[in-house]
């Protein structure tokens, strides 16, 4: 169990980004009803990860890349439809 402030503010940046567990995200969640410092920080890590898509360059995917994407997930979903999936040329 946690019982360091330090130790709290530690799971802030996973709890944004959703990498926590179940049972972390609702230790942490109860946490953040008492604590108005970590709120403070979860709400200005919020702020931050929205910007993050557009902290990077857009990236031009290599050639035949969204036709192998689509294939792949189109064939996946008929195959869980029970239909076999068409040939790839």
């Amino acid at each position: 169990m946690i019982e360091r402030h330090e130790e709290w503010s530690d799971l802030a940046p996973m709890y944004v980004l959703g990498g926590l567990e179940a049972e972390e995200v609702a230790a942490f969640e109860a946490h953040l009803a008492q604590c108005e410092s970590c709120r403070q920080e979860v709400r200005e890590l919020q702020e931050v990860t929205g910007f993050l898509p557009l902290a990077a360059e857009p990236v031009a995917p290599p050639p035949g890349m969204r036709a192998r994407v689509l294939g792949n997930v189109l064939g996946h979903a008929q195959e869980s439809a029970g239909t076999k999936p068409a040939a790839a040329p």
